[in-house]
């Protein structure tokens, strides 16, 4: 579902989806991860979530967290090619980690990513691995 990180940064910050009726489930009805990083949240709160928009095709509905532009565009299917230039997104990506100040103990890195699992998949073929069949997607 391509709203998956606009439902998810909208859930793990405000605790609700804004974009969609519901949280996105699989047709097998199994909720996003993104449930365990609010619980956890809930438990021992982070002193701050911030969104990097990496291109998010909708934009999260949310306020009072900081969003972080990088003015990349949303990537294509990747069956077609994915039209985008991963230098230019590793580049930025580099950038914004050097400078980056944390005020904070500590980082939690999270992502979420429609087809993660076909883009994981994709990577480990592509790398020579014989794994066509090992990836879990949970729309399949």
């Amino acid at each position: 579902i391509y709203l998956t990180p606009t439902l998810d940064s909208e859930f793990v910050t405000c605790g609700e989806v804004r974009s969609l009726e519901s949280i996105a489930q699989t047709p097998k009805g199994v909720p996003t991860p993104a449930i365990l990083t609010r619980a956890t949240h809930l438990l021992k709160p982070f002193s701050n979530i911030e969104i990097l928009n990496l291109g998010i095709k909708n934009l999260p509905r949310i306020e009072h967290f900081t969003k972080h532009e990088f003015g990349i565009s949303v990537a294509g299917d990747i069956t077609n090619g994915a039209n985008i230039d991963a230098m230019d997104v590793f580049k930025k990506g580099l950038d914004f980690g050097q400078e980056y100040e944390c005020k904070d103990d500590y980082i939690i890195l999270a992502e979420s990513v429609p087809a993660g699992t076909t883009t994981a998949a994709a990577t480990a073929v592509a790398l020579g691995y014989d794994c066509k069949e090992m990836f879990s997607s949970s729309f399949k």
